[in-house]
């Protein structure tokens, strides 16, 4: 995972089975442990780990025009809302994937809302 600058904040260990994923570690680049943390029910892996199926939320979410980036496991706020970020070409914003939840937020170190 990179943090809001680029640099490499955590590794992300995906807990996966025949069913999905079950959970996950979050390790320090030290790889000691910064946190595990478990699904309710297990997860389509897609929604996590399969950068096309992230892309795909991704341009549901887009507005007309909206240019894509490549996606950037990140987070958002703090190092426990784990998500993917689209970077919006175009606009100073991005598109944050997080299994189901897709949400458009400013790109790291802007402020407010597009």
């Amino acid at each position: 995972m990179l943090g809001p600058d680029g640099e490499l904040d955590s590794w992300f260990v995906a807990l996966t089975t025949a069913e999905g994923i079950l959970g996950f570690f979050q390790l320090e680049p030290d790889l000691t442990l910064h946190r595990y943390s478990a699904f309710e029910v297990p997860q389509p892996a897609s929604a996590w780990l399969d950068k096309g199926a992230i892309v795909a939320r991704a341009q549901a979410a887009a507005a007309e025009g909206d240019e894509l980036g490549e996606p950037v496991l990140t987070y958002r706020q703090n190092r426990d809302r784990l998500a993917w970020r689209v970077p919006i070409r175009n606009r100073p914003s991005a598109i944050y994937v997080a299994g189901d939840f897709v949400e458009r937020g400013a790109a790291p170190g802007r402020t407010g809302r597009s």
